[in-house]
């Protein structure tokens, strides 16, 4: 996030910037993800999220549009729970990664 808001020419005080994130994810605002990977990504708390992870390129593309629902609803009848929220990821080859190794 530091990061962005340096190329973006925004001067920001890192320590603000970290009590703002931890301030959101307090108030449920933020959720932070771990992609299989050494850094954590925040995103927005108001939907879940999925995820498709490139093994190779490490590109990550948002599936949120495609949902889950049906399996969710199976998952709280069988199981007898109440599922507030969750994520979901895969991991595979991009499409720019698969026409590489052909």
């Amino acid at each position: 996030m530091i990061d962005y808001l340096n190329q973006q020419e925004i001067k920001t005080d890192p320590a603000t910037v970290f009590r703002i994130v931890n301030m959101f994810k307090e108030k449920e605002l933020l959720q932070s993800i771990q992609l299989n990977e050494r850094k954590i990504r925040y995103e927005l708390s108001s939907k879940p999220y999925h995820h498709f992870v490139c093994e190779q390129c490490g590109a990550i593309q948002d599936i949120s549009d495609f949902s889950i629902k049906a399996v969710e609803d199976e998952i709280q009848e069988k199981r007898h729970i109440k599922i507030k929220s969750h994520s979901l990821e895969f991991f595979g080859l991009c499409k720019d990664c698969q026409n590489k190794t052909n």
